[in-house]
């Protein structure tokens, strides 16, 4: 049980940074769509 959720931890981190960094892109660049 313990190992699952730490699994489920770790990838949510994953799209919280990835959330972050497109963020952070789209802030960034104005066009926001200079990558699909």
């Amino acid at each position: 049980m313990k190992s699952g959720l730490s699994e489920v931890g770790e990838s949510f981190g994953d799209i919280l940074a990835e959330a972050k960094a497109d963020l952070a892109e789209s802030k960034s660049k104005p066009s926001g769509k200079a990558k699909a």
